[in-house]
């Protein structure tokens, strides 16, 4: 209890209390700069690109500054075996549409490895609406093909190509071709081989033009021989068929017809006629041979000298209106009809539309017309016992030559009234 009491008295002097606490801030300040802020503590800067994440594929980013200067620190030994791609740099474009934006810099650094600083935090941003386009390919045939030879047949795999890019840009593109060398035809295989573009300015946004895909197949089957090439059969008629007929289609067999001849007069040549057939007055459908007309310029057709043509018609009609047609009241009888009283028609006529072959209307123009006809227009009065009604008018002809096609008005009021 004595040694207790004396280590208390002790304690309680202020010198001892100085003493004690100088030897607590030493220890607290040695723990500080040894544990918290270690000698081996590094900083370093590193110059990085940025890139992005979740951009639709309908937009693209058009900026040319794309790097930030980020300051990185940590641990000597960490610092030193940093890789500059283990460094992410991004910015998110979630949920962004075509404009202008400031994002804000992510940058994600290894474990153990703190962000102090990123210059610029922020990067200006223009997102432009993408456009795609379908173009067509073409083969560009090398200038060195000898005399006597002639590629009998290319085909391109894909056949087309799609480009992105804005709609500003997409206008200036021109042709869309492939160009294999006299080698690579020669070898008669197939060939990979790069698209090309031409422009007519420079784009805007260069780096978003790009042909998908960027390569296409091709086979192409160099032959010794006159050049050759299909062309579609074009069918000359003159004449019209019948008045109460239409020329419907004309089918020919075979559709397209290979000729052959210098590449030159090839180029100019598309389609190749029939020679002319007189169609006046067909009232049927017609097959027959037409012989195929010679070509200018040394062309020739191969093993094709006629056509088989098929005619089609198809019957027409005309249309003529019939005005102030007086409309019957039918099937009255005593059930519906009073002593003293009668039933009138409001208005009392109608117009009727008929419609017949040309040639019939045309020939039923008459004055009696419509004793001819056979028309009758006439409203039915079976099981009527309404004083007044709106009623539908119906009309019939006994020529079948004929068909009823509208009447005018379609209703007429039936009211009973004194004699």
């Amino acid at each position: 209890m004595k040694i207790s009491k004396n280590l208390d008295e002790i304690l309680a002097k202020p010198f001892v209390l100085w003493v004690l606490s100088l030897i607590i801030s030493v220890s607290m300040w040695f723990y500080v700069t040894e544990t918290v802020n270690p000698a081996n503590l590094k900083r370093d800067e590193l110059t990085l690109s940025v890139s992005y994440i979740k951009l639709s594929p309908q937009l693209a980013w058009r900026n040319p500054d794309r790097v930030v200067t980020v300051t990185l620190e940590g641990l000597e030994d960490a610092m030193n075996l940093l890789k500059r791609d283990e460094v992410i740099c991004e910015l998110d474009f979630t949920n962004m549409t075509a404009g202008k934006y400031r994002p804000m810099v992510h940058v994600t650094p290894p474990p153990g490895i703190t962000v102090v600083d990123v210059k610029p935090s922020q990067i200006d941003v223009d997102l432009i609406q993408l456009v795609g386009r379908v173009f067509k390919v073409d083969v560009t045939l090398p200038q060195d093909i000898p005399p006597g030879k002639y590629l009998e047949s290319v085909k391109i795999d894909p056949p087309e190509v799609n480009f992105r890019g804005t709609e500003r840009d997409l206008a200036k593109i021109g042709s869309i071709t492939v160009a294999p060398s006299l080698e690579d035809l020669e070898k008669g295989r197939e060939l990979s081989l790069p698209v090309r573009f031409s422009q007519s300015k420079p784009f805007e946004d260069a780096e978003t033009i790009l042909p998908e895909p960027r390569s296409v197949n091709v086979n192409a089957t160099l032959v010794t021989g006159q050049p050759r090439k299909k062309v579609e059969v074009d069918a000359r008629l003159s004449g019209k068929p019948d008045d109460d007929y239409a020329l419907r289609s004309v089918i020919m067999e075979p559709a397209e017809v290979m000729i052959q001849g210098e590449a030159k007069a090839l180029a100019k040549i598309s389609t190749i006629e029939t020679e002319t057939v007189d169609i006046s007055g067909l009232k049927t459908n017609q097959t027959m041979v037409a012989p195929l007309r010679e070509l200018s310029g040394g062309v020739t057709t191969v093993d094709t000298k006629s056509v088989r043509l098929v005619i089609r018609l198809e019957p027409i009609s005309a249309q003529r209106m019939i005005t102030d047609v007086p409309v019957t009241l039918v099937n009255l009888d005593s059930k519906n009809t009073r002593q003293n009283r009668e039933w009138t028609a409001d208005p009392p006529t109608v117009d009727v539309t008929i419609e017949a072959a040309p040639s019939v209307i045309t020939k039923e123009q008459d004055p009696d017309l419509l004793d001819s006809l056979g028309l009758n227009v006439f409203v039915d009065m079976s099981n009527i016992f309404l004083r007044r009604a709106l009623l539908p008018v119906r009309a019939a002809v006994s020529d079948d030559r004929f068909r009823i096609v509208n009447i005018e008005p379609s209703s007429v009021n039936i009211t009973e009234v004194e004699k």
